[in-house]
């Protein structure tokens, strides 16, 4: 999945300085259908984002019924940017392990891209939305 959108930088001024670009509305409610797909905990959605020139891996904060993209100091730096700047954001959600999602005729599917996923591109987005994989948790020995 991949979103554009154009927000202003602010500043948040907690305990750990960070500077954020809040996802509009309709792509939040678009990134809130893929969550659970997606998700490593607390809401929390890995992706690549890109800002100008500069592109870096983070994940979205949810943040009041929305999500936030932190900003970087190393990327506010590269691109001359500062608190209140207008900027435009590109967004390429990832897997909970930093994989690019699968597509299937424009929809993401919650699947990284991977050789099988490849393979089955022409598959209909219903069958792929669901995986029928069963992961069992190996018993630790115990010496």
């Amino acid at each position: 999945m991949e979103l554009f959108f154009t927000g202003d930088l602010w500043h948040w001024r907690g305990p750990v300085p960070f500077y954020f670009v809040r996802v509009p509305d309709e792509e939040s409610s678009n990134l809130q259908a893929v969550s659970t797909g997606v998700t490593y905990g607390w809401g929390m959605i890995p992706v690549r984002a890109r800002i100008g020139a500069t592109e870096w891996q983070t994940s979205l904060f949810p943040k009041d019924g929305l999500y936030v993209v932190p900003v970087k100091d190393a990327v506010r730096r590269a691109e001359g940017l500062d608190e209140g700047d207008t900027v435009t954001v590109r967004l390429t959600v990832a897997g909970p392990r930093g994989q690019t999602l699968a597509r299937v005729r424009g929809r993401s599917t919650g699947l990284p891209v991977t050789e099988m996923t490849r393979t089955l591109m022409d598959v209909d987005a219903d069958l792929l939305r669901e995986p029928r994989i069963c992961l069992r948790r190996t018993p630790r020995r115990r010496p």
